[in-house]
């Protein structure tokens, strides 16, 4: 079944500029039946450069940071949206804000979901059965 063989190979790249938060997600979605590889960059800068080129990840699901320093998420999200190889990125936006402003400008990119940190085990688990749902419905092709 081809879903089945691409699958296994899906990597989530988490870009998140707090080392703790990143850390405590790895460790949530490991207790929780993630094993897809996890990346992290720190920054929009870094993560389109490893989605450019510089690492290879295909196909991947990205989790994205909206509040982060330099190139904050609204930017990244602009970047690959208007970047014909990326523009077809599946991306779930995380922050901790709640804001229907924020919320409904996140969906104008075109974002798979809208997740909100932080990850105590509560969250955590639903985020880990939302992607392993995700997944494992959706076939994804590099």
């Amino acid at each position: 079944m081809v879903s089945d063989i691409f699958q296994r190979n899906i990597t989530i790249l988490s870009i998140e500029d707090d080392e703790v938060e990143f850390t405590l997600f790895q460790k949530q979605m490991i207790k929780f039946g993630i094993t897809n590889p996890i990346l992290r960059a720190s920054d929009g800068h870094g993560a389109l450069d490893m989605l450019k080129g510089g690492v290879s990840i295909r196909p991947y699901i990205i989790l994205l940071d909206l509040s982060m320093p330099g190139m904050d998420g609204f930017a990244f999200l602009e970047a690959v949206r208007n970047d014909k190889q990326l523009s077809s990125s599946i991306i779930f936006a995380l922050s901790s804000l709640q804001d229907e402003d924020i919320v409904r400008r996140a969906y104008s990119y075109n974002i798979a979901g809208y997740l909100v940190k932080p990850y105590d085990s509560g969250d955590a688990e639903g985020v880990a059965t939302l992607l392993r749902q995700y997944i494992k419905s959706v076939t994804i092709i590099p």
